[in-house]
């Protein structure tokens, strides 16, 4: 790891990169969503953006195609990330999700901090929607969590394509490849936590209620440190995005359908229950 670090600081501190940024966003079913943030792109003068859609059934290929470059690719957002990661042109990668925007200024932060050669990536501060004391909370409680180093996909991840490809890109997890992804970048070098705003959409707890989804928070991080392996833990964790009823159930991904099953905190326990009691003794995952 130490000769892996150092490589990289080396490549980074004796090459002229490209300061190109692609924006690389997975979608599914975000026909409501993806708009905003294309054209919020636009605006900021966004290089490259690539929709990696995976099999959306609405209207998301549609809206996206009139501003971006659409790639198909299956139905999993971490390979849809891959794949929009080698389709892409520049020299920097930024994630983005389909419910967020960026403020003025974040592209331009994102060039800014890797002129430091010794940065590998970073994020943005998280500003969740809404005035009222949930979504206060939700931003300070992201913030503190952001000094220990956790953070997730919804904050605007971005590195260097090198150490992307270094890294061998996200895991193809259904669910916390974000999470895993931060702590590799976290360990290669220097993380720039910009505090130029990404604005997040406030829907996952409008949608599932504010304990419901801490709750399931809760026990996903939970249930990851004791060991229980992400493809069981997508079932605690269901999509907030609307699902074309007229088309047929069988041809969304088993992981898609697991993450539609009931809400509720209830529902949360007994399935968090039955994912650790499979994984019982099992060591945890680094």
């Amino acid at each position: 790891m130490r000769r892996q670090t150092a490589n990289l600081a080396a490549f980074c501190a004796n090459t002229h990169l490209r300061t190109m940024i692609s924006a690389i966003i997975p979608t599914y079913n975000e026909e409501h969503k993806i708009g905003s943030l294309l054209k919020n792109l636009k605006e900021l003068g966004a290089e490259e953006v690539i929709v990696a859609d995976g099999n959306s059934v609405d209207r998301t290929v549609e809206i996206a195609s009139a501003y971006a470059r659409v790639i198909r690719s299956q139905t999993c957002r971490a390979l849809q990330m891959n794949a929009g990661g080698r389709a892409a042109s520049g020299e920097v990668l930024l994630f983005l999700h389909a419910d967020v925007r960026l403020g003025a200024g974040g592209l331009a932060a994102v060039k800014d901090s890797l002129r430091d050669p010794e940065a590998v990536g970073g994020n943005f501060d998280i500003r969740y929607e809404g005035s009222d004391w949930v979504a206060a909370a939700f931003t300070s409680v992201n913030r503190w969590r952001r000094r220990l180093g956790v953070f997730y996909g919804d904050s605007g991840i971005f590195c260097r394509r090198r150490v992307f490809e270094s890294l061998g890109g996200y895991a193809p997890w259904p669910i916390l490849e974000d999470y895993d992804f931060a702590r590799r970048l976290r360990k290669v070098g220097k993380l720039a936590l910009l505090d130029e705003p990404i604005w997040v959409s406030d829907r996952r707890w409008r949608t599932s209620g504010l304990l419901p989804t801490l709750w399931s928070w809760f026990w996903v991080q939970g249930l990851y440190v004791a060991g229980v392996e992400p493809e069981r833990l997508a079932g605690l964790y269901r999509p907030v995005r609307p699902i074309n009823p007229t088309f047929h159930s069988s041809s969304i991904s088993g992981a898609e359908q697991a993450r539609s099953a009931p809400s509720g905190a209830s529902q949360t326990v007994r399935n968090a229950a039955q994912a650790l009691g499979v994984r019982e003794g099992s060591t945890p995952l680094k």
